[in-house]
């Protein structure tokens, strides 16, 4: 994978995968862990492959939609926890000085693509030591 300075690395919830803020390149990648292959030659060595999650490469904005239709300008940190018991992807939009979050639906185009959800209410997101915290909303706004 070609990253173009990659801010943030993040474990899925399954540590299966992983995600990087790639703020150089505008987008959200993942990397399947379980599909790397080992180096030949070099038994020591895996190559995994990215692909995008969310964004467009090399196109900032801040549109919301699904998949790769979406963009984000240097997207530089994530958070990776769970809503109403499915994962989702917290990202510090900082080019947009937005806080944004992507989850999965199933259904598209027989594919699952990160979407973002309508609210955080009930998400956890865990420590370093893997405790579970609850996202609440400041106060009790909602916008």
């Amino acid at each position: 994978a070609a990253f173009n300075y990659p801010r943030d690395i993040k474990m899925s919830t399954d540590n299966k995968k992983l995600y990087v803020a790639d703020s150089g390149n505008h987008v959200i990648s993942e990397v399947n862990l379980m599909d790397c292959k080992q180096v030949p030659r070099n038994e020591s060595q895996q190559r995994c492959m990215a692909t995008i999650l969310a964004g467009w490469v090399g196109h900032p904005g801040s549109r919301d939609d699904i998949g790769r239709a979406s963009t984000f300008s240097m997207p530089t940190g994530l958070a990776v926890g769970t809503y109403r018991g499915q994962e989702v992807i917290v990202v510090a939009d900082s080019g947009n000085h937005r806080v944004r979050v992507l989850r999965r639906i199933s259904g598209y185009h027989g594919q699952e693509e990160p979407h973002p959800p309508t609210a955080l209410e009930g998400a956890t997101f865990p420590d370093p030591k893997g405790n579970r915290f609850p996202y609440k909303l400041p106060g009790s706004q909602r916008r």
